[in-house]
């Protein structure tokens, strides 16, 4: 490698490691675009919402370790891209670079555009592992990893789990003319720092003439669901739960001769997101009703599934089939038994590109799947038809969301 790519290469992960070495202190009133002959409590009033405007313009985009554009965010990547978009100024780009950048704040104190901070490390409840962009009336937007809803997201402070993860509150922006300490806010117990914090300068209180930030953003904002973010734990069982449904078409992939699409198979599907020996895993149970024309049978397995999330994961369980299973071969008609069996269906399941669609997500999925269908004595020897029989390859939409 050339000096000057190895140069670059170390100076970006320099950087990127130690932004607090780099970035600026919090953000004074020179960093606020102030019109002319404009009172600088206004001009402080629209940063703020211009910050909470921008980081809005993403809502629904996938999460993403380490991105910072629309294909999907980090949480410290909003942040980060919200600063750009509406200031044109650089924070720190890690979690904790941004708490020990910020100027620490009472959580009663919390005005819309500063940011809120979270300890979701279950391996280590005092690092700061979680931040977001504080709405007003007690809703912030970040980018969560884990839970029923994922992407870019609103979530409440008083929710369960984020209430008991909450870590600290803290400002980069100057501070709009000062108000009480707001209701939804004052039952918010914050823990000790977690770490020594940087000695931040001190920001300037501006006097403004313009209206409590509070009731700004928020009466714009719709009302969220709850999540969690990745790494965390406990919130409600129900917040763990999915729910999907699903329908694909079974092909027929090695009879010559017969239709390319041999039925149908759906699905109806509840998961538990939780985690073991510190990982994600992801059972599941699914009622799985299928239609083989090209066997003559209707078939109801059940099955019971494992996964680290939805993208892969598989699955087995008993079966009930109604009809005789035959196929239509050059040889004549070959009969089959077996389609009822304690462990009748088993396979795996993919769908490695979800897509985030209304409060759920969209997936394009794919299944291969053993059917416990053998040939009846006396049959003779036909592989391909067999095989035929015994397995399933489909393709089809899935749709999942959470309580």
């Amino acid at each position: 490698m050339k000096k000057s790519a190895f140069a670059l290469h170390l100076c970006s992960l320099v950087l990127f490691v130690f932004p607090p070495l780099f970035a600026a202190p919090p953000l004074s009133i020179s960093a606020i675009r102030q019109r002319e002959g404009e009172e600088p409590g206004e001009a402080i009033r629209k940063s703020r919402l211009a910050l909470i405007a921008e980081a809005e313009k993403y809502r629904g985009a996938p999460y993403r370790y380490g991105g910072i554009d629309s294909k999907g965010f980090d949480c410290s990547g909003l942040v980060y891209r919200s600063f750009q978009d509406a200031l044109s100024v650089s924070v720190p780009r890690s979690t904790t670079a941004l708490y020990n950048w910020v100027e620490r704040i009472d959580a009663g104190a919390l005005q819309p555009g500063d940011l809120v901070f979270f300890s979701t490390l279950p391996s280590d409840k005092r690092r700061i592992s979680h931040a977001g962009i504080y709405a007003g009336e007690g809703r912030f937007i970040h980018a969560a990893s884990d839970g029923p809803l994922t992407g870019v997201i609103y979530s409440r402070l008083d929710e369960d789990y984020w209430r008991r993860t909450f870590a600290a509150a803290g400002r980069a922006l100057p501070a709009a003319p000062p108000e009480g300490r707001r209701p939804e806010l004052a039952s918010l117990s914050v823990p000790e720092t977690p770490r020594p914090a940087a000695s931040p300068e001190k920001l300037p209180q501006v006097s403004g003439d313009g209206s409590p930030l509070a009731g700004g953003p928020a009466a714009r904002l719709p009302e969220t669901g709850g999540t969690r973010e990745a790494a965390g734990e406990g919130g409600s069982w129900r917040d763990k739960l999915l729910l999907g449904v699903g329908f694909a078409p079974t092909w027929n992939g090695v009879l010559s001769g017969g239709n390319i699409i041999r039925g149908g198979a759906s699905q109806l599907g509840l998961a538990w997101k939780g985690k073991l020996l510190g990982r994600s895993f992801m059972p599941g149970v699914e009622l799985r009703p299928e239609w083989d024309n090209t066997l003559g049978v209707f078939r109801m397995p059940l099955t019971f599934s494992l996964g680290l999330d939805e993208r892969f994961r598989i699955f087995a369980g008993p079966a009930f089939s109604i009809g005789d299973a035959e196929l239509g071969t050059k040889e004549g008609r070959r009969r089959y038994t077996g389609g009822n069996a304690v462990i009748g269906a088993a396979g795996l399941s993919f769908a490695p590109f979800p897509i985030k669609a209304g409060q759920g997500t969209l997936s394009i999925y794919g299944e291969a799947a053993w059917q416990s269908y053998f040939p009846k004595g006396g049959e003779g020897r036909n592989p391909n038809a067999d095989f035929s029989a015994a397995f399933r390859i489909s393709t089809g939409l899935r749709y999942t969301w959470g309580f």
